[in-house]
C-alpha cells in the first residue's frame, strides 16, 4: 500500500487570508480560534487538488494531518469532504486541544499514530506533502519522503529532494 501525508493550512487550504487573525494583539496574545474558525470558507489550492487526484489515481491512500486543534474537527471534516469530494469519512490527525507544542512535535506523535494504525496494511511507501520546513525535516529522519509543498506547489529551496515527477506546476 502506499500512503500520503497531507498538511491542511498553507499547503492545502488557501489560508493565507486568515493570517491577519493569528499576529497578535499590543500584548503578542494570539487568538488561535479567530484563525480556526473561519477556516470552512478557505479555497483549495488548485495545485494540491491536483497533486491529491493524481496520487488517488496512482492508488495512494490520502491522511491528512494537521496543527489544527481537534475540537475543529467537524469543521475540518466538512472541508475537505466539501471541497475534495469526499464521500467517507477522510482520516484526520489533529493536535489535542489543550496541546501547545511545535507543529512538527505534534505531527510526530501523529505520524506515530498514522503507524499504529497502518502497520497491518503493509504500508510500502509513504510520502508527504507540508509547508514547515521544521516538519519536512521529521518526516524525513523517519525516512519519509517529504516534500516542501505550499498552495502554489513545490517550494524551491534546498529541502527538496530530486526525484522526477513531483515538481512545482506552472
Amino acid at each position: 500500500m502506499k500512503l500520503a501525508i497531507f498538511d491542511i493550512d498553507n499547503c492545502l487550504a488557501q489560508s493565507h487570508w486568515r493570517e491577519q487573525y493569528i499576529k497578535g494583539d499590543s500584548k503578542g496574545t494570539i487568538n488561535w480560534d479567530n484563525f480556526h474558525q473561519l477556516s470552512g470558507l478557505d479555497e483549495v489550492s488548485p495545485i494540491t487538488q491536483k497533486k491529491y487526484a493524481e496520487l488517488l489515481i496512482d492508488g495512494y491512500r490520502v491522511v491528512f494531518s494537521t496543527s489544527r486543534p481537534a475540537k475543529w474537527r467537524l469543521l475540518t471534516h466538512h472541508w475537505l469532504r466539501r471541497k475534495l469530494d469526499i464521500a467517507d469519512h477522510p482520516a484526520i490527525y489533529m493536535r489535542d486541544d489543550d496541546d501547545m507544542r511545535q507543529a512538527e512535535k505534534v505531527k510526530n506523535a501523529s505520524l506515530c499514530r498514522i503507524y499504529e494504525y497502518y502497520a497491518t496494511l503493509k504500508t510500502d511507501t509513504v510520502i508527504a506533502f507540508d509547508d514547515h520546513p521544521e516538519v519536512i525535516t521529521m518526516y524525513r529522519n523517519n525516512d519519509i519522503e517529504a516534500f516542501h509543498w505550499d498552495v502554489n506547489g513545490l517550494i524551491a529551496s534546498s529541502l527538496q529532494p530530486q526525484l522526477a515527477g513531483l515538481h512545482k506546476y506552472d
